[in-house]
C-alpha cells in the first residue's frame, strides 16, 4: 500500500498556483480531458518531464503532494532539493527532495515549478499525481470510460447521482499568498461510511488497492484486530514495513449504496498512526461508482456503474514471498490455501513471465481461476496448477 504523504509547505504551495494558473489558461474550452488507464488496482495517467518520453504515474487521491521514485529521478535528471520528510500511516521518514521547471499531466495541461518528494516505490510504480489536483475545480472520474474530466466552468451533469458530504479537516496545509485566488483547505478529501454498524470517517485514496484499510486507532476502537477468521498479512507503504490483518466485518455502506461483505484490511493496532482519520477508502471501492467531486461545494457524488457487483481484489492463493531481482521468493504458504494444495512449499523460486507484478496481480483473480506457472526447487523445475479461491 502507498501510505499518506505530508509535503513541504513550499512545494505544495508552488505546485498548487503553478497547476491552477496553467489550468485557467485552458479555461476558454469547457472541459480538461485526462486520459486514464487502471491496472494493478491503481489509477494511471502519463507525466512528461521536459526532454523526455512521457513517464506513468499513479493518480493518488490520498497523497498531499508529487511523489517519485528515486531511480526515476535520477534517469530524469531531476535536480535534487532540499531534503525532506514523508509522512505514512506507521511514522515518517526522511527523504529527498527534486525540482523540475515543468511538467505535463496526461498531455493535457503543464504544471511548472515542481517539487517532487523522493522514496521508494513498487517496482511498478514510477512515481504519483496529489489529489489536490482535482479539487482545483469541479470533476468528474469516469472509471469505466477511462477519463479524468475538469470543469474550469460550469459543471458536470449529475443526474442519477448520489450526493455525499466531503469533509475537510481543520488543518494548516502551509499555503500562503500563492493559493489565495483558489485555496485548498485540506489536500484529502474524507467521507463517513458505515462498516457493519461502526461508523468510520476515511479519506478517499485512489492509492490504495484495497476496499477499506482501516488504521491503527480504528482498530483499537473496534476491537476488530483478534476477532475470529482473521488472517495475518503483510503491508508496506512509504514510511516502512508493518503487520496487518484481513477479514470480513460486515457490510460496507457509503452514502445508501452498500458493499457486500468486503475483506478489510487492519494495520497493527500498536502502530503509531493518525489519531482524526479511521481508514482508507481504496480504488477497490471507488472504482465501483462514476465519481464527482465538487470540493469547494463540499460534496460527493456517487453513482453505482458496471463494475459495483465485481468480485473484489484480494489475494485468493494463500502463497506468501517476496520480490528480489526479479523473481518471487516463496517463504511459505496459508494453511490449507491452494498454494499449499498445488505443492508450493518454502524456498520455491518463481521467475514469472511478465515480472513479479503482474505476477501477484494474477493471484487476485477470481474465485476458480486458474494459474499455471513453473516454480524452481533445489535445482529442479516443478509444474505448479494453483486454482484461486476465497481464504478469508
Amino acid at each position: 500500500m502507498v501510505s499518506r504523504r505530508v509535503m513541504l509547505a513550499s512545494g505544495l504551495a508552488s505546485g498548487l498556483a503553478a497547476l491552477v494558473g496553467s489550468a485557467a489558461r485552458a479555461a476558454g474550452s469547457d472541459v480538461i480531458r485526462i486520459p486514464v488507464r487502471q491496472s494493478f488496482n491503481r489509477l494511471w495517467t502519463s507525466v512528461r518531464f521536459d526532454g523526455h518520453e512521457p513517464v506513468r504515474f499513479m493518480i493518488d487521491t490520498g497523497s498531499d503532494g508529487y511523489l517519485v521514485d528515486g531511480d526515476i529521478a535520477t534517469q530524469l535528471g531531476l535536480k535534487p532539493s532540499l531534503p525532506a520528510e514523508v509522512a505514512g500511516v506507521v511514522g515518517s521518514k526522511g527523504v529527498h527532495g527534486y525540482w523540475t521547471p515543468r511538467i505535463v499531466i496526461g498531455e493535457a495541461f503543464a504544471d511548472q515549478d515542481v517539487f517532487m518528494l523522493g522514496t521508494d516505490f513498487e517496482d511498478f510504480i514510477k512515481g504519483a499525481l496529489p489529489g489536490w489536483f482535482l479539487q482545483a475545480y469541479k470533476t468528474e472520474i469516469d472509471f469505466q470510460g477511462g477519463e479524468i474530466r475538469l470543469y474550469p466552468s460550469g459543471a458536470p451533469d449529475t443526474s442519477g447521482y448520489e450526493a455525499v458530504k466531503l469533509i475537510h479537516r481543520q488543518r494548516e496545509t502551509g499555503a500562503g499568498s500563492l493559493l489565495d485566488q483558489r485555496r485548498i483547505r485540506d489536500p484529502q478529501m474524507l467521507v463517513n461510511v458505515d462498516l457493519g454498524g461502526h461508523k468510520l470517517r476515511v479519506v478517499l485514496d485512489t492509492g490504495s488497492p484495497n476496499v477499506l484499510t482501516l488504521f491503527p486507532y480504528a482498530n483499537r476502537r473496534l476491537g476488530l484486530w483478534k476477532a475470529e477468521g482473521a488472517r495475518q498479512v503483510g503491508g508496506a507503504g512509504v514510511s516502512g514495513a508493518y503487520a496487518g490483518r484481513q477479514m470480513r466485518a460486515g457490510d460496507l455502506t457509503i452514502g445508501s449504496s452498500v458493499i457486500k461483505s468486503p475483506v478489510v484490511t487492519m494495520i497493527d493496532p500498536t502502530r503509531t498512526s493518525y489519531n482524526d482519520i479511521d481508514g482508507l477508502l481504496g480504488l477497490d471501492a471507488l472504482r465501483r461508482f462514476n465519481v464527482v467531486i465538487d470540493a469547494a461545494g463540499g460534496q460527493f457524488w456517487i453513482k453505482p456503474n458496471g463494475a459495483f457487483t465485481m468480485a473484489q481484489r484480494i489475494d485468493r492463493s494463500g502463497l506468501e514471498g517476496y520480490n528480489h531481482q526479479g523473481k518471487v521468493h516463496v517463504v511459505g504458504v496459508v494453511a490449507g490455501s491452494p498454494a499449499e494444495t498445488a505443492g508450493l512449499k518454502a524456498g520455491d523460486v518463481i521467475d514469472p513471465q511478465g515480472g513479479p507484478g503482474p505476477f501477484w496481480w494474477s493471484l487476485e483473480g477470481g474465485p476458480g481461476e486458474v494459474i499455471e506457472f513453473t516454480a524452481q526447487r533445489d535445482g529442479q523445475a516443478v509444474p505448479v496448477r494453483l486454482v484461486l479461491r476465497d481464504i478469508v
